[in-house]
């Protein structure tokens, strides 16, 4: 090998049958997999001790073995740990290249079958790990299915998968503050320099010492140190390494100028938030839209990088179930409100607990549930988020949301890693394929706490649905959803705040598919107050129960049409529930009362006719009666009302003109 940047004879560029390219760089042995040719473990620098700064390799003089992949960096060994705990599917448990702490800075080249004068595009994977494990060698990062794949689709790609250890190969976002361009676009998938900071030199120094000691050098002077280090085998030195020391890059004002926080991106992060909650500030961008938000830094890559793909997984926050809060578990909400309240204001903390459902009293389980919620939106979901609005150039923002579905702590959960193992497809053959079961659909009853909103989530589950009971009241609630059984899930949500609702639908889209939304107005005021008051409110009364109707009436059919959703409304009079004091019942009239079994007959002939939208069902005593919307006035009322509705159709890109009208 030589690392003179002298060039070689110019050298054609072929490959035999055998797999062997020859090019300007060497003569490179590979072999054949699958219909794609991979070229494993080529050296790109040459590191001359442990502690030395690695030298760009230029070209090989002899033939280069490529048909096995190269050592492994200094750092623990977590393939399998990698396939137990993080995917919990083990798919290769072969033993992991050799651990060499000078030959470790290699990487795999994986090509299509197509001809090597082809002008391809070139994927470079670098692998994650937060900077203590991870390896291009990796069973699962095995670029081979994803090679072929884009061959079949007719978009062959190159695929090189990096084993880095130089301090100039932290991340492709890092990379962005450089002037120098390595690539024109650039994939960021669930992690940003945002989640995973930079030690301070005061932190770096302190996990120097913890490593100096756990080697026993404490009096050791500088030269005897480095004499140490130099002689050490690398899996000693990880052997020996304590966990308690943070292994990462450390601002040293140069390489890492400093460590970015929300505000070094945006000066307006109000954008974020309102879209971190599904609602959009008055006249901003639509909710598909990352925010374009003003930025603080100064970005050279966006003159080169001109496309940039970022995202991150629905539940990426279970990977801090690994890193210290699995212990914590036990009065997790009560710690957590302590913290909140302690160091926040009381607005504030109150604003994010209650978004996140935590009380002094939650559960446990809820609570770690809510917890891994917070920490997704915190370290991945609002630093995508951010990273979309600010950068520059063209920008594209994704949300992984499929779920794991090998059995473990992280079965159905959309967990962190998981994007990138889709990507790759090398668990497609190993996904577990059980006998089919019919899929239970998922209803949300919003005022479900009691009443007829418990009432209706109680028989829905008798209609084998699961249920999401949304109720304000935590404590009636949780109770209720408690006693319905494991198909029933409380989730707190106040109807009149929009970001509470989209936290609600957010939470419920991850338990499940939603084709049935009943919402009940909350009835907040006791009946004995409003008996008294009800003749002189009654043309008020009379035209918001109207407002209901005409709403539904109006918008079913255009729902139906266009989204497929179906909307209609229960028109009941007055039904007995626990909210009735006792001596009021009797002051009805028997005709003026709805058994709650007629409102769940009209539940049952709604779910009956997936076509029905747009109805109103009015309820008496045991009966129920479809009342057909009122005919049009005149003819003319008809056509404009039949001609407004087909303008929906053609999303106003016609005028519609009567016949008789042409000229």
């Amino acid at each position: 090998m030589s690392q003179s940047p002298e060039p070689r004879p110019e050298t054609p560029l072929y490959r035999d049958p055998l797999g062997t390219i020859y090019n300007n760089f060497g003569v490179f042995r590979g072999k054949e997999v699958g219909g794609v040719y991979q070229y494993l473990g080529i050296r790109y620098a040459q590191v001359a001790t442990q502690l030395s700064a690695p030298e760009l390799i230029h070209f090989y003089d002899e033939v280069v073995d490529c048909t096995k992949y190269g050592p492994r960096a200094p750092a623990v060994d977590a393939s399998l740990f990698e396939q137990e705990v993080m995917i919990q599917k083990v798919i290769d448990d072969d033993p992991s290249p050799e651990m060499s702490g000078t030959k470790c800075l290699n990487l795999n080249i994986t090509v299509p079958g197509v001809g090597v004068e082809a002008k391809l595009p070139v994927l470079v994977w670098i692998h994650g790990g937060g900077f203590i494990m991870g390896g291009n060698y990796l069973p699962h990062w095995d670029p081979v299915r994803l090679v072929k794949m884009s061959e079949e689709y007719g978009t062959p790609v190159i695929v090189v998968s990096v084993k880095y250890g130089g301090p100039d190969e932290m991340s492709i976002l890092t990379h962005l503050f450089s002037t120098t361009p390595l690539f024109n676009q650039a994939i960021a998938m669930s992690g940003t320099p945002l989640m995973l900071k930079p030690l301070t030199p005061e932190e770096a120094e302190k996990s120097y010492e913890q490593v100096i000691s756990a080697l026993g050098l404490e009096n050791a002077t500088t030269e005897e140190r480095i004499h140490y280090l130099l002689r050490m085998a690398p899996e000693e030195l990880v052997a020996r390494t304590p966990a308690e020391a943070q292994l990462s890059p450390f601002v040293d004002g140069a390489l890492i100028p400093e460590a970015l926080t929300f505000d070094s991106f945006s000066t307006n992060l109000d954008a974020t938030l309102y879209q971190m909650f599904g609602i959009n500030e008055p006249g901003s961008l639509s909710s598909s839209t990352p925010p374009r938000l003003k930025s603080n830094i100064n970005l050279p890559g966006s003159n080169w990088c001109k496309n940039l793909l970022i995202g991150d997984c629905q539940t990426d926050g279970s990977v801090f179930t690994l890193m210290g809060l699995s212990p914590l578990r036990h009065n997790l909400a009560s710690t957590l409100y302590t913290s909140f309240t302690r160091t926040l204001d009381e607005t504030s903390a109150t604003k994010i607990l209650t978004s996140y459902n935590i009380y002094p009293d939650t559960p446990d389980d809820a609570a770690f549930t809510s917890a891994i919620d917070m920490a997704t939106d915190i370290a991945y979901y609002a630093p995508a988020l951010t990273y979309a609005g600010c950068y520059p150039g063209t920008t594209y923002l994704y949300h992984f949301n499929e779920r794991n579905p090998f059995p473990g702590a992280f079965e159905g959960l959309s967990s962190h890693y998981l994007d990138a193992v889709y990507l790759f497809q090398n668990y497609n053959a190993h996904a577990p394929h059980p006998t089919p079961q019919p899929t239970k659909p998922l209803a949300i009853v919003t005022g479900a706490g009691s009443g007829i909103g418990l009432a209706i989530a109680t028989h829905l589950l008798t209609h084998s649905y699961r249920v999401i009971l949304a109720e304000r009241n935590p404590h009636s609630g949780a109770a209720a959803a408690s006693s319905l059984g494991p198909d029933a899930k409380f989730i707190q949500c106040d109807v009149s705040d929009q970001k509470s609702q989209a936290r609600m639908f957010k939470e419920a889209f991850e338990w499940g598919d939603l084709p049935l939304h009943i919402s009940l107005y909350p009835e907040t005021t006791k009946l004995t107050r409003f008996l008294p008051s009800c003749m002189t409110q009654n043309p008020q009364y009379t035209a918001s129960k109207y407002g209901v109707i005409g709403l539904v009436r109006a918008a079913g059919p255009i729902l139906s049409k266009q989204d497929a959703i179906t909307v209609n409304a229960i028109c009941p009079a007055f039904i007995p529930t626990n909210l009735c004091p006792p001596e009021i019942l009797p002051l009805w009239p028997k005709e003026h009362i709805t058994p709650m079994s007629t409102a769940l007959k009209a539940i049952d002939a709604i779910l009956a006719d997936e076509e029905m939208t747009g109805q109103t069902i009015e309820l008496s005593q045991e009966n129920i009666y479809y009342r057909k919307m009122a005919d049009w006035a005149n003819e003319s009322q008809r056509w404009i009302g039949e001609e407004s509705d087909r303008i929906w159709d053609v999303g106003y890109g016609t005028v519609p003109v009567r016949e008789e009208f042409k000229s």
